[in-house]
């Protein structure tokens, strides 16, 4: 008797089936069985490839489903009652069951998920229809009530299953396997199927297919549940006899019953069901009566024709390719899929709504006629059959772009017009490559990771390459003899090679669609939501995956988003309205002249897809003519190949021969000088040179674009064999072919999935790839590489593009990094720039070892303190508050003293055990503890250790305050190792570990992760974050072990620091190997042996001999900066001093097919992606829209400029950009005005009869939507006339205190007073305004009004003068993000604009050492010393496009130095440095005198403006007020000049000396006295704490915080910095300090002096003369010891960071603060002491200056910090007292006027 299994789970049941489907149903067939089932776990995930499958191996498919029958009703979700479910087979018995299973399977997962997809009992009665069921297994619901011995119920609901499905539809199902229960059970069942008469049906739960897969299935069980397989605890499987029995066994088993042997059979015939194709599924298209959809489709591309072609639509190859297309559409079957199309588009432009169409559906000129498609197919070369090959049965497929404001109005009218029920969104599946299986599988079974990681690297697991793991046990003999010889890793490459391919998890695809003719779930089961797609307005979600979708026949359209769109159509709509011109996509013209010269001349910015610099470069050199260059060059660009732009723009212009392979090839690749640059010029190449079909051609474009291995050496075979047929040579026809390999490396489309994350360089927050592209977050400025000289630095983001789902590929290094990617995406390596599938593991690849980065946000300190612990030791799932946990009383002291600095916080301290337990309550009941709220707008309440995160808000953290943060994270979770000198954190999240990884990199700190086992009961798993490296282990120090509370961590890292080994790098921080032959070269060229070599750089000879030495990975970055010093090599010191950490791939995966983007960064092409450097690669064909954009700025530039701001309005940077654009085309922008400004960017029209674009309201920060529409309401019927007509018709409770603030800071409120008196009216304002809206809601009197009797009338109060010009600008800058009322150069930009050659904006577009002149104001200024003691500097220009930095050599500064002062105007000629990251100019002269200059043959007329500078203001510009030269800077060792004034200039108003003057306790001055050095004795300078950033190779570092290596350590050589004397340019008319009495918190001790020297001074007043420096009066000191005799300082003239004193101080008291500290006993401690000060110091934001006074030996040492400042509060004192005593801490007052 044979048999038939009918309760079978396959790998679709994720989380324990382990069947793949393929190998089922063969297997069921080798056991001679006519028929088999499947029943996954409530999904019918696989039933299509089931069908399918069954019937290639020859025996019946049975479709079923194991569903879930919920406890109550399906919709009920309480966690006690209702967490359980029971289990309930389903079989379809025919069509109507079939249906009723996808309404089951549907309804469990929309409306009854709830930990599982339950159904009720009463939605189960009303589909019953068509179905077969049968009690179930052990936890079915009526075995269920057996096992807990209510028969009862269990008769009561197999009756209730009777009367539902009917006798002949319902079975009672026996099994037999290894549990007890079960037994009991089956007797049960048997005994009550005689009382039913009931049928019996045999079944075994078929979880796996051979018994030997009880272990694999077991494994992947631990795999989801990540458990490991000796965990006793851990979900398993009760037996191992869940496999695919063979009907003997099963006979044996029910020998005494063979009925339900039988019974199998039966039901199994019963159940007859077709699932193949049956044709396409369109939705339906209602035609006009009497048409077809051909008759209809055929009427509309007629009269389309007529429309597009005019008179030439009869011409004969028009009518051909008509005719030809409208054929093979319809025996296809696809006229109504043309119509849909078309419908959408039709509805679009009768709503307004712009769209534009994709690909390769713009090859049809049916899609032309019906204005789906824009472009003219015949006269751009496109092929039809690249779009709908005949050859390939596939649903054709059009991506459709809306503007992104107005997609969802298109996808509402798609569900309205076709049925919310007839649309979903796709379903994609996740699989387990072969490395990954090794992994997992090694990871459960607990082999050492080691051994795991040996085996993983020898499976060449290459992208494009896949293989099994048997393939390499056959292939790779280094695999092969670890299988053979290591005996104990057999077993773990065995089971992973079964694991291979087994389905894992589901998602969601990002952006298609499907539309149906009926109900999507008459064809298909439905599935919730997954993910991102939680978000989407359609809430359903296929349970089949997009190739199943296509075998049925299903539509799928792609929504798409496109900014571009939205700003073309506003801008067109402003043209309607203001010029009564009706411009649509179709009508813009793109064969202006005037618009290809506007492009020729680089004035691109906001130019769709040509506005970066690069691309602006390349079109400047072209100066394209027509419509064609323009594709062309986007088509090159993006993405490549790059290479040939040169040369087609020679051949362009004729500078070029042109040359072709063969003559044939000229017709074809005659419009683009001999590139391939189209992908229909191959197809047609193939056409006439081989005799190719158009369905053959685009078949071997699908191969050269996917790489398709055995198609493209088919197609190779094929076309040489066709070319020698028509007389070309094989030589020639293979070298023609091997180009368009070539050709396909670059011209198609590389991708990165959506949960890839880049940096926002603006505000440090890393953002998601899918994030950008669905408009959730501004396009940013992110971090890129400067590739020729390797630093990083910022890059615009100017495009973000889907570019579909595609097969990716994860990527792990050794660093713990990983991405994932197409296999085609480029990497940068030693060697440039390589493919995934081109690399391996044990490859180096470019990652950052720094970034560039830093937060500009500071949070209270004590909330960051809470967050770091709550982080590492916190509860924070508790419902009324948070908890944490701690073994260290400093710790809980310090989470307790900062917890409480939140509102309504109390906390409670228990302990248990030696953990201390903090409770963090409230003090009033009434009231939510203000920790809470905090807590949940940060996101991460509720979080269990493997769910947490950091914050997003966290990562625009200055970096101090991420270093405060780090502290306590890892004086929670982290250790310090000092024997093994390294550092680790310790997590159970992945998410926050490499958040961890990340925030470290932006401190410089290079770390490595990995996943380890943590050793729980229930076998977790988690990650360890490592620090080593003596560098990286410094930086840790400095910026995170100084905020550490504990003393134990403090004493730990202060051990570590001082065990430190220089030359002990760490993190493996090396060159790769392939440098060597750079240093063979340069040896070789400087004719030198390997011993002078040796003795100059302590370079061996053995070093450059091969080697095979798999350690061997390169040369230490040290060793390579000696050879470059002493070679003077470029490219050595390229490498050295990169800004680029080569780490290795640790291993390439692939995992499955994903919805991909990719990004434009222009100029660099490239980013940082998940902390790695990839390449950005789009391409696309725009170049239509391109031409639009650029004629629609050219002609209409206020309107386009508007939609421009207006939709970029949230990337501030792009609003500058396009500020400075307006300018530079003579349009005023003017500020945001209460009375003018709308939400958006608006039009105003002036009196002058000119137009100005008007700033929006919603451009400014901290002013929400809510408050602008408060505002906009009120003002709707007429202007605000005063402050109080504001007052009384808008509720300034809505608008908010902060809101007005902001709006009256950026000027959008000085109609009605002065900034200043508003700001200081603003609470009075805002009360009487308030006071007036409470009446009015109460009924009660108007404070406003005569009719009342009663006015108040507001007053703003009088303040005398207003804020400066300057600081309303920077308010402008700091609430809008630039300059808009007016910019510091407003009033020579007349000038500026003749006299430079780049701006800001263009110095990336020069070419190194290219001669420039450029113009700006000073902002910043570094003087600098060299090697050979000149002085030089580093010099910040600001112009109106940004900043310039420029290099002043000593020759130079020595000449030009004195003319470098903050805020003066000065123009510079020199060259550009564009090989060291930023472009940087290299001074030559310094001019303050601006000047025309005009050429003798020009009659007098100025030049044209620069490119893309600013033009000259409509108004006549007034030229600057020539400012005085400074006095030169004055040495310490000088005297003051004289008070007479004589040479006519005021004295002095600052000492420039004063930072090098000695200062004890009690501000007392010691002029002219010495420092000495600690070690020797010798007066010399100490070393600075935080030298400057080396700006260029002679830059010589002093020593950072070097220790001697044994022996106490001098507190003040530990010191950050110690005074110096230095130089200090005297500003011109800076106001003097005033001299107060210095504020003491106590009476000072006795001050020191040594013995022999002059007493100590004390201040006296000053003299009554303005700015005269203070009178010395003299105080006996205390006698010390004697010291002997020192000579004077040396002079060093050293400057540090100037800044403009009366910009950053205007208004503010500043102070500084002198902390006292003597030595103890312990040094180790006095050290951390010291560090712990200027810790606590630089833990306060503000201005106010501080300096360490420290005293040893007798002498007295002032350490001052010129680059940094703290923030005077009662706070910061409190801690300094706790920290060195209230008669340690001196404050001065120092207020600068």
């Amino acid at each position: 008797m044979s048999f038939v299994h009918l309760h079978v789970h396959s790998e679709y049941s994720l989380l324990d089936g382990f069947s793949n489907i393929k190998k089922l149903t063969q297997r069921a067939a080798e056991m001679g069985m006519p028929a088999i089932a499947l029943t996954d776990h409530g999904t019918m995930f696989g039933v299509i490839e089931f069908f399918n499958a069954a019937r290639e191996a020859g025996i019946k498919p049975v479709i079923g489903l194991e569903t879930y029958m919920a406890a109550r009703t399906m919709r009920e979700r309480d966690p006690q009652e209702d967490k359980k479910s029971t289990h309930l087979l389903l079989l379809a018995e025919n069509e109507t069951g079939y249906k009723n299973l996808l309404q089951i399977a549907s309804a469990a997962q929309l409306h009854g998920f709830y930990y599982y997809p339950r159904i009720d009992h009463e939605f189960l009665s009303t589909h019953t229809a068509g179905l077969i069921a049968t009690t179930g297994c052990l936890t079915a619901e009526i075995p269920r009530l057996i096992r807990q011995d209510n028969v009862a119920a269990a008769r009561k609901r197999l009756a209730w299953y009777y009367e539902v499905f009917g006798r002949d539809n319902f079975f009672v199902e026996l099994q037999e396997h290894a549990i007890p229960e079960l037994q009991q059970v089956n007797r049960t069942l048997r005994e009550l199927g005689r009382e039913f008469n009931s049928r019996f049906v045999a079944t075994n739960d078929v979880h796996y297919i051979e018994p030997s897969d009880a272990k694999l299935q077991d494994i992947m069980l631990a795999i989801q549940t990540g458990t490991l397989l000796s965990d006793p605890n851990r979900m398993r499987m009760s037996s191992q006899d869940y496999y695919l029995r063979s009907p003997q066994e099963m006979a044996s088993l029910f020998a005494d019953i063979p009925e339900a042997l039988s019974n199998t059979l039966l039901i199994a015939e019963r159940c007859n069901l077709d699932l193949s194709f049956k044709g396409y599924h369109l939705p339906q298209f209602q035609v006009p009566d009497g048409f077809t959809a051909q008759s209809y489709l055929r009427m509309l591309c007629e009269a389309g024709l007529l429309r597009r072609y005019g008179a030439h639509a009869a011409d004969a190859e028009i009518r051909q390719r008509l005719e030809y297309e409208l054929d093979i559409i319809h025996n296809m079957g696809f006229d109504t899929y043309f119509l849909i199309v078309w419908d959408l588009c039709r509805y679009a432009l009768e709503h307004g709504i712009w769209y534009n169409a994709r690909g390769s559906g713009n090859g049809s000129i049916v899609a032309y006629t019906l204005e789906i498609t824009m472009i003219e197919p015949i006269q751009h070369g496109l092929i039809f059959e690249r779009f709908l090959n005949p050859g390939r049965i596939s649903m054709p497929d059009i991506d459709m772009d809306f503007p992104d404001d107005r997609r969802a109005e298109m996808l509402a009218y798609t569900a309205h017009k076709y049925g919310d029920d007839k649309v979903a969104q796709i379903i994609t599946f996740g699989t387990l490559g072969a490395r990954a299986a090794i992994r997992d599988v090694g990871r459960v079974m607990d082999v050492p990771l080691s051994e795991v990681d040996r085996v993983a690297k020898l499976i060449p697991n290459i992208p494009g390459k896949p293989v099994t793991i048997p393939q390499v046990l056959e292939e790779q003999v280094d695999f092969k003899q670890l299988y053979q010889n290591e005996t104990y890793l057999q077993e773990l490459i065995d089971t992973a090679a079964k694991m291979e391919g087994v389905v894992r998890n589901a998602g969601t695809h990002a952006a298609g669609v499907v539309i149906t003719d009926e109900p999507v779930i008459d064809y298909l089961p439905l599935h919730r939501p997954t993910g991102a797609a939680e978000e989407s307005p359609i809430k359903t979600v296929t349970q089949f995956e997009m190739k199943i979708l296509e075998k049925l026949g299903i539509l799928k359209v792609d929504f798409l988003g496109l900014a571009t769109l939205t700003i073309m159509a506003r801008a067109c709509e402003l043209i309607r309205q203001r010029h009564g011109v009706q411009f649509k996509l179709d009508n813009i013209p793109t064969d202006d002249p005037e618009t290809y010269a506007l492009l020729g001349r680089g004035e691109t910015a906001g130019v769709f897809q040509v506005e970066g610099s690069g691309m602006r470069r390349w079109l400047m050199q072209m100066k394209p003519q027509a419509l064609e260059n323009v594709i062309a060059m986007v088509a090159l660009f993006r993405p490549g190949p790059m290479e040939f732009i040169p040369g087609y723009i020679r051949r362009m212009h004729g500078e070029e021969k042109v040359d072709y392979r063969h003559p044939l090839l000229e017709s074809i690749f005659q419009e683009t000088y001999g590139y391939p640059v189209y992908q229909e010029q191959l197809m047609f190449a193939a056409i006439k040179l081989a005799g190719y079909t158009p369905p053959e051609a685009d078949d071997l474009r699908a191969a050269i674009s996917k790489k398709i291995k055995d198609k493209l050496l088919k197609h190779e075979q094929q076309f040489i064999a066709g070319a020698i047929e028509r007389g070309i040579d094989a030589e020639t026809s293979t070298a023609i072919f091997k180009d368009w390999e070539e050709f396909a490396r670059y011209g198609f489309n590389k991708c990165l999935p959506g949960e890839v994350e880049v940096i926002d360089v603006g505000s440090g927050r890393l953002v998601r790839v899918a994030d950008l592209y669905e408009q959730k977050a501004p396009l940013p400025e992110t971090v890129t590489c400067d590739t020729p000289s390797l630093r990083m630095q910022s890059g615009r983001i100017s495009a973000v593009v889907q570019n579909g789902i595609k097969p990716v590929y994860r990527l792990e290094t050794k660093l713990g990094r990983s991405i994932t990617a197409t296999a085609n995406h480029p990497f940068y390596t030693y060697y440039g720039w390589r493919q995934l599938d081109e690399l391996q593991p044990g490859d180096l690849i470019a990652v950052p070892r720094r970034i560039p980065v830093e937060g500009r946000i500071e949070w209270p300190d004590h909330e960051v303190i809470v967050l770091g612990h709550l982080l590492a030791e916190g509860n924070l799932c508790h419902p009324a508050a948070a908890y944490y946990y701690s073994q260290d009383p400093d710790q809980v002291s310090d989470f307790v003293l900062a917890a409480e600095s939140f509102s309504n916080v109390h906390c409670t301290v228990a302990t248990h055990k030696s953990t201390f337990s903090v409770y963090t309550g409230r003090m009033q009941r009434r009231e939510q503890p203000g920790i809470i709220p905090w807590a949940k707008e940060l996101g991460i309440w509720g979080k269990k250790a493997q769910q947490k995160e950091i914050p997003a808000a966290v990562f625009e953290l200055s970096n101090r305050q991420l270093g405060l943060l780090l502290s306590r994270m890892w004086e929670g979770d982290g250790h310090i190792d000092v024997a093994g000198r390294s550092l680790f954190y310790a997590t159970a999240s992945e998410r926050m570990a490499r958040q961890m990884q990340h925030l470290l990199l932006r401190l410089g700190i290079i770390s490595r992760l990995r996943k380890v086992h943590f050793p729980y009961k229930d076998g977790r798993d988690g990650w360890q974050l490592f620090v080593t490296g003596s560098w990286n282990l410094n930086l840790f120090s400095e910026q995170i072990a100084c905020h550490f509370v504990s003393p134990k961590h403090q004493l730990a890292d202060n051990d570590l620091f001082l065990a430190h080994d220089p030359r002990s790098m760490g993190t493996r921080d090396i060159i790769p190997m392939e440098i060597k032959q750079r240093i063979r070269q340069a040896k070789e060229q400087h004719g030198i042996t390997w011993l002078e070599l040796n003795a100059a750089c302590g370079v061996a000879q053995r070093e450059f001999y091969p080697t095979h030495t798999a350690t061997k990975r390169g040369f230490t970055r040290q060793t390579i900066g000696r050879l470059a010093d002493y070679f003077d090599d470029p490219e050595l010191k390229r490498y050295a001093n990169s800004d680029v950490y080569w780490d290795e791939i640790e291993c390439i995966e692939y995992v499955g097919e994903q919805q991909t983007y990719d990004l434009e960064v222009p100029g660099t092409h490239n980013f940082v992606a998940n902390d790695i450097l990839v390449h950005n690669s789009h391409a696309a064909d725009y170049g239509v829209i391109a031409v639009q954009t650029a004629y629609l700025k050219l002609h209409y530039p206020v309107e386009y400029m508007t939609a421009l701001l207006a939709v970029s309005q949230s990337d501030t940077d792009k609003v500058a950009l396009y500020v400075a654009d307006c300018r530079r085309m003579g349009i005023k922008v003017e500020p945001p005005d209460i009375n003018h400004s709308g939400w958006d960017f608006t039009i105003q029209d002036c009196p002058d009869g000119s137009s100005a674009i008007r700033f929006g309201l919603g451009a400014v920060k901290n002013v929400g939507r809510a408050p602008v529409e408060a505002i906009l309401q009120a003002r709707s019927s007429r202007p605000f006339t005063d402050i109080n007509d504001l007052a009384r018709r808008v509720d300034l409770r809505a608008v908010g205190k902060r809101s007005l603030e902001c709006l009256i800071k950026v000027g959008a409120m000085d109609a009605f007073g002065s900034r200043q008196a508003l700001l200081a009216g603003l609470d009075l304002v805002t009360s009487i305004s308030g006071s007036h809206f409470r009446a009015a809601d109460m009924g009660q009197m108007s404070l406003f009004g005569a009719h009342t009797g009663v006015t108040e009338e507001i007053t703003l109060p009088k303040v005398s003068g207003d804020v400066s010009r300057r600081e309303m600008l920077n308010w402008e800058r700091e609430l809008i993000g630039l300059y808009v009322s007016d910019h510091p150069l407003s009033t020579v930009m007349d000038v500026l604009n003749e006299v430079v050659t780049h701006f800001s904006g263009q110095l990336s577009e020069a070419t190194h050492e290219e001669k420039v002149r450029v113009a700006g104001i000073v902002t910043r200024m570094r003087p600098h010393q060299t090697k050979t003691g000149k002085m030089m500097g580093f010099v910040t220009l600001e112009d109106v496009q940004g900043i310039i930095e420029l290099v002043v050599f000593p020759r130079t500064w020595e000449q030009f130095g004195e003319l470098f002062e903050i805020d003066r105007v000065l123009m510079i000629d020199g060259k550009v440095d564009a090989q060291s990251g930023d472009p940087k100019v290299l001074v030559d002269t310094v001019s303050t005198e601006l000047k025309r200059v005009v050429s003798a043959d020009s009659n007098g007329q100025p030049r044209p403006p620069a490119t893309n500078g600013p033009r000259p203001p409509a108004r006549p510009a007034v030229k600057p007020t020539p400012r005085p030269l400074p006095p030169a800077a004055r040495r310490v060792s000088e005297p003051p000049p004289p008070d007479n004034w004589g040479d006519g200039k005021p004295p002095d108003p600052f000492p420039s000396d004063w930072r090098a003057q000695e200062v004890v306790p009690g501000g007392f001055v010691l002029e002219g006295q010495n420092l000495p050095s600690v070690q020797t004795g010798r007066s010399e300078p100490l070393p600075e704490a935080r030298p400057s950033i080396q700006d260029e190779a002679d830059f010589n570092p002093p020593a950072i915080l070097q220790e001697p290596a044994a022996g106490p350590v001098p507190l003040s050589v530990i010191a950050p910095s110690v005074t110096e004397p230095v130089y200090m340019p005297e500003p011109l008319p800076s106001p003097a300090p005033t001299w107060e009495e210095p504020h003491r918190l106590a009476e000072p001790v006795a001050p020191l002096a040594p013995a022999g020297r002059a007493p100590l001074a004390t201040p006296v007043p000053p003299a009554a003369k303005p700015g005269a420096l203070p009178s010395i009066q003299t105080v006996e000191p205390v006698q010390t010891p004697p010291a002997p005799e020192q000579p004077l300082l040396p002079e060093r003239p050293d400057l540090p960071y100037i800044l403009s004193p009366a910009a950053v101080y205007a208004g503010e008291d500043l102070h500084m603060i002198t902390v006292v500290l003597r030595p103890g006993s312990d040094k180790v401690r006095d050290n951390l002491r010291l560090r712990q000060a200027y810790g606590i110091l630089i833990s306060y934001p503000g201005h106010d200056r501080f300096a360490l006074q420290i005293f040893e030996r007798g002498r007295g040492y002032r350490v001052e910090f010129p680059n940094f400042t703290t923030g005077l509060c009662p706070e910061l004192l409190a801690r300094l007292q706790l920290l060195v005593g209230t008669d340690n801490i001196l404050v001065e007052p120092l207020t600068i006027q």
